[in-house]
């Protein structure tokens, strides 16, 4: 099976470990963390997510008070990243516990079709939508791979035979190679009959003209 990176960018504990407990028995999902925004630049540019949960409200720096729109800020970088500084994951969830950080980014995180949930009391809606996220992230990593074996299984070339022509060319082709063979044959006749009907060409004799002394 294929390996799910999941990235955590919250300075919310409780809900990086609630998150933690949804994934948990999954071998094949592996968690990094951060709660500030410069951080988790750093980590997106070293290396691949496949999933990437923002919290909207986070210190844009190490030991800076939160910022209500901090976690949209770090998307917009993510979504604006022109000359590919960042490994941009498959799959954004953008989250909060705040009232009023949900109404000031929603619209936001509309215009960036990123589903955005209000975080409560109940985890069952998080669940739910994780583990959609994660299947379709492992459903594209197996297509992926399926699509590379493929390309990279091409082998030898057969060997072209009658029975290999007949198992791979198709009808209408076979019809309309003859009819080019045909055309061909009745020119080359055509030309042939021209060049035997001629008469041949008369033959010139020169007199010398010689006086005699």
């Amino acid at each position: 099976m294929n390996s799910i990176k999941l990235l955590i960018v919250d300075d919310n504990y409780e809900k990086v470990g609630l998150i933690g407990e949804i994934v948990s028995g999954h071998d094949y999902i592996s968690l990094d963390y951060c709660n500030n925004v410069r951080e988790a630049l750093v980590l997106l540019r070293e290396k691949s997510f496949d999933i990437l949960i923002v919290d909207m409200v986070l210190p844009k720096v190490l030991g800076e008070q939160p910022n209500s729109s901090a976690g949209a800020e770090l998307i917009d970088i993510l979504f604006n990243n022109n000359n590919n500084t960042y490994n941009i994951p498959l799959e954004i969830l953008a989250v909060t516990c705040h009232d009023d950080a949900f109404l000031l980014n929603e619209k936001r995180m509309e215009s960036f079709g990123i589903a955005f949930l209000l975080t409560g009391s109940s985890a069952d809606k998080l669940r739910v939508i994780l583990n959609n996220k994660i299947r379709y992230c492992l459903s594209y990593k197996s297509n992926a791979s399926a699509s590379l074996c493929d390309g990279n299984s091409l082998g030898e070339p057969e060997n072209i035979t009658i029975k290999w022509l007949l198992a791979h060319v198709k009808l209408s082709q076979w019809v309309a190679f003859f009819s080019i063979l045909l055309a061909i044959f009745v020119a080359g006749f055509n030309v042939s009959k021209l060049e035997f009907g001629k008469a041949p060409p008369k033959e010139i004799s020169v007199k010398s003209n010689t006086s005699s002394s």
